[in-house]
C-alpha cells in the first residue's frame, strides 16, 4: 500500500511540473512568462537549451564531410538581452573547397493573451559578407524581438576540413540552462579531445552501429560503420563574466576541442599532426611557407650590401625593420602560410601577416642577420592546448642574441624591435630552424616599460600650477602612439584635454611621436584648482595631485584565470610641491613601502619636505608579464593598500 502511494505521488509531481521541451518549435508559456532567470536574477536574456550534433558524413562534393547541426533556443528578458539574438556565422573557404551553410530556420516567439504567436525569419534578414580573404560571414537578425520573447534556431554547416573541428561552446555570456553536444565519428576516423575552462565535467563516451548513406562523390554509397560517441551534458551554466587584465578571456571559456589526428581507410590513409616537430614540418614543406624562405634574389639590389653600409646589427635590425613596414602593408589577414607569396606581396606592397613577416625573415637574412620565423597564435585565437596545424594563426621573426632572441613584428607602424603588437603576446611561440626543427620560444617582453612623471607644482592658496612631464618608453610609448599617433591637431588636443578632465591645459607638446625607437614625452603647462579642500584654517592636498590612483581595477572577491599584465613596468612619478611661505604643514602621510611575494612587484611611497617645498616620490615596480590567479587576493590586497595610501593627504594651516 505504501508502495502504491509513493508511486501515486510521484505520478501527481510529474503531472504537476511539466518536462522541459527541447524539440525545435516547442516552445511552452511558462517560457515565456518567465520575468526573470533562475540561474542569475540579473541576466537580461539566458540560453533555455544549446544544442549541437557534429558527425561524418558522405558528400556529392567532397566525398567525406563534417556535418554540424545547431540548435539554440534563447529567453529575453529586457531590451539590452536583444543583442545576443543576432548570429554571425562565419564560413571558411579557399580557392579549392568550402564550408557551406543550409536548413537554417529561425523563428520568435511571443505571448499575446495567453496564445503564442511566432514570427518566422525572412530571408530578407539574412545578410551574406566577405570577411577576408578567406572567411564568407551568414548574419541573421531576427523579427519582433521584445522583453519576453523567446528565439530559437537550426542550422546545419558542412565542411570538407575534417581537420578543423569549431570548439564546441558550452559556456556563454549569458546564463545557460541546459546546454549538449555529442560528437559521431565512425572506426578508421581517430580524433582527440581536451576540455577547455576552469569546471570539470563528464565526457560520456560510448559506441554505436550506423548505417551511412549517400553520395561518396557521384558514387552512390552505404558505410555499415561502428561509432565513437562523446557526449557532455551540463545544466545551470552561469555566465562567463570578463574581468580586467584577463587576456583573451576565451581562454577560459568552457569547450570541448576535437582534432583529427588520422584517418586509416581500406583505400586512403593519412596521419595529422601528432607533436609540435609534425606541425612544424608539415608547416615547413607547405610552398606557401618553406618554399617563401628560400626566395631571395628579388632582395638583392637594395639589401645586399647593406652589411656593409652599415656594419653595426643594431642600427641593421631597426633599419630592415622600419624598411618593411614601408614596403608591405598588412591587409588585416591572419594566417602562417603567405597568401600572395613574398615576391607578389613585394611587388604590390600588401599581403596577408605571412606575406609581411616571412618578407621581413627574408629582408634581415638577405642583410646579414640570420633570422628565424616563429608561429604564433595570437590573443584572440587562444592557447594551443595540443599539437595541431590549427594552433597558430600568426608568423614573426626572431633573431638570436646573447641573451635569447630579438623578435619583431612589420605588421603596425608603432612597432618595435622586442615591442610587439598586443596581440602576439601569448605565452609562447615556435621557432622553425632551418632544417625544419623547432623550439619553443618566449613572448611576453623581459625588458621593463618605463613611464616617469615629474611635475613641477607651485600652491599659492587658490590654485595649483604647474608643469608635468610624462615621458614613456618601450610598450608604454607604443600604447600612447597607437592612442594619438594618427589624431588631426584638434583631435590630439581633445585627447590631451580629456587625460586631464580636473586640469585647465594652458599649453603642451609632444615630443618624438612618429620617432619609433625613441621616447615619447608629453610635457604640459597646467592650473587647477582641483586636488585640494580648505575647511577653516586647513588646507587638504592630494600629495599626488591628478597622478594618484583611485580605484582598484579588481573588484571581484575571486578569480579563476590569470591576470594579464603583458610586460615589466616601472611607474615613478616624482612631485615638487611648494606651498606659500604663511602655510605651515601640520601633518604628512607616512612613508611605506609594500613587497608582493615571490619577487613579482612592489610599491614605494616617499614623502619629504625641504623648506617650504614637498617632494612626493611614488614607485610602482611590477616584475612579472603574467600573475596567477592562486595570488590574486595578494595583489587584490597590494592594489588596496596603493589606492589607501595615494588617498592620504597633507595638511597645511595658514598663519
Amino acid at each position: 500500500m505504501k508502495k502504491e502511494i509513493i508511486i501515486l505521488i510521484f505520478l501527481l509531481i510529474f503531472k504537476m511540473s511539466p518536462a522541459q521541451n527541447y524539440k525545435f518549435g516547442k516552445v511552452s508559456i511558462p517560457e515565456l512568462k518567465e520575468k526573470q532567470c533562475p540561474i542569475d536574477s540579473t541576466a537580461s536574456a539566458a540560453i533555455l537549451y544549446s544544442e549541437r550534433i557534429t558527425y561524418i558524413d558522405l558528400d556529392l562534393n567532397y566525398g567525406v564531410v563534417l556535418r554540424d547541426v545547431y540548435f539554440k533556443r534563447i529567453k529575453i528578458y529586457n531590451k539590452e538581452g536583444a543583442k545576443y539574438v543576432n548570429q554571425n556565422i562565419q564560413l571558411y573557404y579557399n580557392k579549392d573547397q568550402k564550408e557551406t551553410l543550409s536548413k537554417l530556420t529561425a523563428f520568435t516567439y511571443n505571448l499575446y493573451n495567453n496564445l503564442i504567436v511566432k514570427t518566422k525569419l525572412e530571408k530578407t534578414n539574412i545578410y551574406k559578407e566577405k570577411v577576408s580573404e578567406h572567411i564568407k560571414a551568414v548574419k541573421f537578425t531576427m523579427p519582433n524581438i521584445k522583453p519576453g520573447s523567446v528565439v530559437e534556431w537550426t542550422y546545419t554547416k558542412s565542411s570538407p576540413f575534417l581537420h578543423y573541428i569549431d570548439e564546441s561552446v558550452l559556456q556563454e555570456d549569458i546564463p545557460i540552462k541546459k546546454v549538449y553536444t555529442k560528437f559521431s565519428f565512425p572506426g578508421g576516423f581517430r580524433f582527440r579531445y581536451f576540455t577547455k575552462g576552469n569546471a570539470k565535467y563528464e565526457i560520456k563516451q560510448s559506441t554505436k552501429k550506423r548505417l551511412i548513406k549517400g553520395n561518396f562523390f557521384t558514387t552512390p554509397s552505404t558505410w555499415d560503420v561502428t561509432e565513437t560517441i562523446l557526449e557532455v551534458t551540463l545544466n545551470n551554466v552561469p555566465a562567463l563574466t570578463d574581468e580586467p587584465y584577463s587576456g583573451n578571456i576565451e581562454n577560459y571559456r568552457r569547450g570541448l576541442k576535437l582534432e583529427l589526428v588520422s584517418i586509416h581507410l581500406p583505400d586512403f590513409k593519412k596521419d595529422y599532426a601528432i607533436t609540435w616537430n609534425d606541425v612544424v614540418k608539415t608547416s615547413y614543406k607547405n610552398p606557401n611557407f618553406g618554399k617563401q624562405l628560400k626566395k631571395r634574389s628579388y632582395l638583392k639590389k637594395e639589401l645586399g650590401s647593406l652589411a656593409v653600409v652599415m656594419p653595426d646589427q643594431k642600427q641593421r635590425m631597426d633599419f630592415v625593420l622600419r624598411y618593411a613596414k614601408s614596403k608591405i602593408k598588412w591587409n588585416g589577414d591572419y594566417g602562417y602560410l603567405a597568401d600572395k607569396g613574398v615576391i607578389k606581396a613585394y611587388k604590390q606592397g600588401v599581403g596577408n601577416v605571412a606575406d609581411v613577416n616571412l618578407n621581413l625573415v627574408n629582408m634581415l637574412n638577405e642583410s646579414g642577420i640570420n633570422a628565424f620565423p616563429v608561429l604564433v597564435s595570437t590573443v584572440k585565437h587562444g592557447i594551443p592546448l595540443f599539437p595541431t596545424l590549427n594552433g597558430f594563426n600568426y608568423v614573426i621573426a626572431a633573431v638570436p642574441t646573447p641573451k635569447g632572441y630579438d623578435l619583431l613584428d612589420a605588421t603596425e607602424f608603432n612597432s618595435n624591435v622586442n615591442v610587439l603588437p598586443e596581440r602576439d603576446l601569448n605565452f609562447v611561440g615556435r621557432l622553425i630552424e632551418k632544417n625544419g626543427n623547432s623550439k619553443e620560444i618566449y613572448l611576453f617582453p623581459q625588458d621593463y616599460s618605463n613611464e616617469l612623471i615629474t611635475v613641477n607644482a607651485k600652491f599659492d592658496g587658490a590654485s595649483i600650477s604647474g608643469i608635468a612631464t610624462k615621458k614613456m618608453d618601450h610598450y608604454v610609448a607604443y600604447e600612447y602612439r597607437n592612442k594619438i599617433a594618427a589624431k588631426t591637431k584638434n583631435e590630439e588636443k581633445k585627447f590631451i584635454e580629456e587625460q586631464y578632465p580636473n586640469l585647465e591645459i594652458q599649453k603642451y607638446r609632444i615630443n618624438n611621436l612618429k620617432k619609433i625607437g625613441n621616447s615619447v614625452s608629453e610635457i604640459i603647462q597646467f592650473d587647477t584648482d582641483a586636488f585640494f579642500e580648505t575647511i577653516g584654517p586647513k588646507t587638504y592636498i592630494s600629495p599626488l595631485l591628478f597622478s594618484s590612483v583611485s580605484k582598484n581595477p579588481f573588484q571581484s572577491e575571486t578569480r579563476n584565470f590569470p591576470i594579464f599584465f603583458n610586460y615589466p613596468r616601472i611607474i615613478v612619478k616624482k612631485i615638487i610641491l611648494r606651498i606659500p611661505e604663511n602655510y605651515k604643514v601640520t601633518q604628512l602621510p607616512s612613508n611605506q613601502a609594500y613587497q608582493l611575494s615571490h619577487n613579482m612587484g612592489s610599491y614605494k611611497y616617499d614623502i619629504k619636505q625641504k623648506n617650504n617645498s614637498l617632494e612626493i616620490t611614488s614607485s610602482y615596480i611590477l616584475n612579472q608579464p603574467v600573475i596567477y590567479a592562486e595570488y590574486y587576493k595578494e595583489l587584490k590586497s597590494y592594489f588596496d593598500k596603493i589606492v589607501k595610501k595615494q588617498a592620504e593627504r597633507i595638511v597645511l594651516k595658514k598663519g
